[in-house]
């Protein structure tokens, strides 16, 4: 099967291991078996009525190998966002995502007003600067068990270093910093493959939310995606109805994709969030 749309093929660049099924394709992390956006099964169309079982066996049997994973995710490939029979999902405790794809051309992109006072953005440059995203990213757990989550942001930012670092051949990336007057308050990833590039992981310290620094955060890693990057297209996801998404349509990027998937956690274990 192959991936029709922005939000799954872009989704790829940022797994261990894509398993081209026939009838799906599967998303997988065997390092990070409890990512739960990680390892997801994807099908071709939203799900029809009685869907439900056949869907679990296929993901159950999919991951079979990787103990780890006692979630189960399955999302559907379709731009619209159609959602199916998603209401028999939510009765048996599954969690529906919705989200937006957004894409900008370099000539869509909007200037923000004048950005806080002491911002700056430049990329990661050494141990430190790695250490001081996982630092930013796991002091908002959430839900989140701390320490196991610490753990997760750790693992997960250690491979998308390697990213930034040449592990895939044709993917060229950086992950940035935000901060006001030389204090980490943000970050973000941004990573290109044939002139398509892709955001991972946009996040503002909380205590410096609702500043403009997400604003001029994006803005000016877009500037630098288009200006040294090489791309000419730029796709962003937010959840649906969320601040975050309102601040992408503000700079420019208009809707492209609708993204819709569901996901049952295992009861009494710590969870595992998107992180792209």
């Amino acid at each position: 099967m192959k991936l029709r749309t922005l939000s799954t093929s872009t989704e790829a660049w940022f797994v261990e291991e894509v398993l081209d099924l026939g009838d799906a394709v599967a998303l997988r992390c065997p390092s990070e078996p409890t990512f739960r956006w990680g390892n997801v099964l994807i099908v071709p169309d939203a799900p029809a009525p009685g869907d439900r079982p056949r869907l679990e066996a296929r993901f159950a049997a999919t991951f079979a190998d990787l103990p780890g994973v006692r979630h189960v995710t399955v999302a559907w490939d379709g731009p619209t966002g159609r959602e199916g029979d998603v209401a028999a999902w939510e009765a048996a405790g599954y969690e529906v995502d919705r989200n937006v794809t957004r894409v900008a051309d370099a000539a869509d992109l909007r200037a923000p007003a004048e950005p806080p006072a002491g911002f700056a953005v430049r990329a990661a440059r050494d141990d430190e600067d790695w250490r001081r995203v996982v630092t930013m990213q796991a002091s908002d757990p959430g839900s989140e068990e701390p320490e196991a989550y610490r753990a997760f942001i750790a693992g997960n930012t250690a491979y998308r270093r390697r990213l930034v670092e040449g592990l895939r051949p044709g993917l060229q990336g950086a992950w940035f910093l935000a901060t006001l007057h030389d204090h980490p308050v943000g970050s973000l990833g941004l990573f290109v493959q044939r002139g398509v590039g892709r955001f991972q992981s946009v996040h503002v310290a909380e205590e410096h939310r609702r500043k403009g620094v997400a604003t001029a955060m994006v803005h000016a890693v877009a500037r630098a995606g288009f200006e040294r990057l090489g791309a000419d297209r730029l796709v962003i996801m937010a959840d649906e109805g969320t601040a975050a998404d309102g601040i992408y349509a503000g700079l420019g990027f208009r809707p492209a994709e609708r993204f819709v998937g569901v996901c049952r956690k295992e009861p009494g274990r710590d969870v595992r969030s998107k992180t792209g």
